[in-house]
């Protein structure tokens, strides 16, 4: 099945509902139910596949360097 969120986007919904927003509007902007949301609230709070603020920066390494990679790749079959 594929994940209709990425991990970033996780993050930004979590981090928006600390911030004050009401669980049921988030909910109702983001098209996701209620049991969903804390379902990926409960997976943050584990720590085993945590959504947390350093997932966040690895996760935005990762995808950088995936760039850095492809653009890399592209540039060095020019190389003698």
């Amino acid at each position: 099945m594929k994940k209709r969120f990425t991990d970033e986007q996780i993050i930004q919904m979590l981090k928006e509902q600390e911030a004050g927003e009401k669980t049921a509007d988030l909910c109702r902007r983001y098209g996701i139910s209620q049991g969903t949301f804390y379902k990926y609230k409960s997976k943050e709070s584990l720590n085993n596949r945590a959504f947390g603020t350093r997932r966040l920066s690895t996760a935005a390494r990762m995808h950088a360097a995936s760039h850095f990679a492809t653009a890399f790749a592209a540039v060095l079959p020019s190389f003698p």
